[in-house]
């Protein structure tokens, strides 16, 4: 299992890789944390597409050094030395000698614990927007998404009531950036949905917003109210194929349940 070794000043991580989308950054939602100013808060994602990693960085000024060259994308191979901000991070195929830390993610306890800080914090926040950016931003983080929306029902028509990045800001122009075909085949069978390639699967391939948006991995569950759809939750990572799996799904299942009793509470 391929290694992250992060070292600034005179402190030394490794962190093992084994989600299909790592980010990386000063902010401390991110995989891999490299507390450094000269760092954004999400400064990089490492991609794995399977056989091969390959880092981006998420804006045209996050740039940073692979082997003395600077970069904004690189296919890594076995010890690669990258330099982000002033800590030095080197990549390793193999297993290091020192105990690796696991990344956060998708991963039953640590998943949970985040459902309960959220409810704790439903708890202590009357602003429903907050709670609901909240909410979201936390189902980005768990996915592996890169971007999240919650929609609601409003007479009868599907409105996005929030809209957020993997940095936690709100997208623009939200509408444009989900798939309606996705979207009617969970309203009309109401219904949790992955699709793990949705430019080649069978349905939805043809669709013209899968298509124009260049989907890969996408993921739907409905909020229900005593069997009534009231919204969805709707999250998507438009570089990695087959990121979502069962386990994703039934994390976000419990989190679309508790969306719903928020705004059923509303």
């Amino acid at each position: 299992m391929a290694n992250l070794r992060v070292k600034l000043q005179n402190s030394v991580k490794v962190y093992t890789l084994f989600k299909k989308l790592t980010t990386i950054g000063r902010d401390e939602a991110n995989d891999v944390i490299i507390r450094d100013p000269l760092v954004d808060d999400v400064h990089a994602h490492l991609l794995f597409d399977g056989k091969n990693y390959q880092i981006l960085a998420t804006e045209g000024k996050n740039t940073f050094l692979v082997n003395g060259r600077r970069r904004s994308k690189h296919k890594l191979s076995d010890e690669d030395t990258l330099r982000i901000g002033d800590a030095e991070v080197v990549f390793l195929e193999r297993e290091p000698a020192a105990e690796p830390t696991r990344p956060r993610g998708p991963q039953g306890t640590s998943d949970y614990q985040k459902l309960f800080d959220v409810a704790r914090r439903i708890l202590n926040e009357t602003d429903l927007s907050v709670v609901l950016e909240n909410l979201m931003d936390v189902v980005v983080e768990i996915t592996g998404a890169d971007k999240g929306f919650l929609i609601l029902t409003q007479n009868e028509k599907m409105d996005i009531k929030v809209a957020r990045n993997v940095a936690r800001e709100n997208i623009a122009q939200a509408v444009d950036q989900v798939s309606d075909s996705i979207i009617a085949r969970v309203v009309r069978n109401k219904k949790p949905l992955i699709v793990s390639d949705a430019l080649n699967h069978e349905e939805f391939a043809t669709a013209r917003s899968v298509m124009d948006l260049n989907l890969n991995s996408v993921m739907c569950v409905p909020l229900l109210d005593r069997g009534n759809l009231i919204g969805l939750i709707y999250v998507g990572n438009s570089n990695i194929r087959g990121l979502f799996v069962q386990q994703t799904l039934e994390i976000l299942t419990v989190f679309s349940s508790l969306a719903s009793l928020v705004v059923r509470n509303a």
